[in-house]
């Protein structure tokens, strides 16, 4: 049977922090997802988990995917197949990932450790993990790295 993560019987025991629901913009679009309080979704989002915090902006897609706390997607960025940890910042435009990595003899999720900065337009492959605090941003401090991921910080 398929793996139900809204199972009443499976819980979760976690201590989550006190943040405002969820928003969702006018132009998003959320299909078979579970998108914890907090998160704000203005972009696409399908077959996806994403945790607290985490913003996916308009125009982007995230596709079968985990976002972590405090993650960022920026405008236009496609992430496929793929695992976000905490304080991950994707750039505008760039590429995580492709469609249908994860199946038996793709090449795999590309993972982004905690931390890690993809910038505007950069693309990292299906199957790659960049690690915590890489990036291409990874010689520049969290808030300058966010600055030439988009302009501005995204929290």
């Amino acid at each position: 049977p398929a793996l139900r993560l809204d199972d009443p019987r499976w819980t979760v025991l976690t201590r989550n922090e006190e943040r405002p629901p969820a928003r969702f913009g006018n132009r998003s679009k959320v299909a078979n997802s579970l998108v914890a309080g907090g998160a704000r979704i203005d972009g696409q989002l399908t077959n996806s988990v994403v945790f607290p915090g985490a913003w996916i902006e308009e125009g982007a897609v995230v596709e079968d995917a985990i976002v972590f706390h405090d993650g960022w997607v920026g405008r236009g960025a496609k992430v496929n197949c793929a695992i976000l940890d905490k304080d991950a910042i994707v750039g505008e435009g760039a590429v995580i990932g492709a469609p249908g990595a994860a199946e038996p003899g793709g090449p795999g999720l590309a993972v982004l450790g905690k931390e890690s900065v993809v910038l505007a337009g950069e693309t990292i492959t299906a199957g790659t993990s960049v690690a915590v605090g890489g990036g291409r941003g990874r010689a520049l401090p969290l808030r300058e790295a966010a600055l030439a991921a988009r302009g501005e910080w995204p929290r």
